[in-house]
């Protein structure tokens, strides 16, 4: 038996750490992902690299990660635009938590 759409969609949401304060692991999410910048940049200053330099790659690696997934979302209201639509009613009619 397979569950419905919404079940896995809602279940996703639960488990998905959410990166803010007052969640479940929110303060450490957010605590951990502020401090990777900052971790590349000390490695890099350890090779010889600027921090200037790691933080302005860091950025250009999210940029660019993303730009494909807009492309990527892009794509599939191309190819599959009753599907995109289905999905995204089922998520925006979905009850906040």
């Amino acid at each position: 038996i397979r569950p419905s759409e919404t079940s896995l969609i809602r279940f996703a949401r639960r488990c998905a750490p959410v990166p803010r304060p007052g969640k479940s692991r929110g303060q450490v999410e957010t605590i951990a992902t502020s401090m990777r910048s900052f971790t590349m940049a000390g490695a890099a200053t350890g090779a010889g690299v600027s921090a200037y330099v790691s933080i302005a790659a860091f950025g250009l690696c999210i940029a660019s990660v993303m730009y494909i997934i807009q492309r990527w979302h892009a794509h599939n209201l191309r190819a599959h635009p009753q599907e995109m639509d289905r999905l995204l009613r089922t998520a925006r009619d979905e009850p906040p938590h």
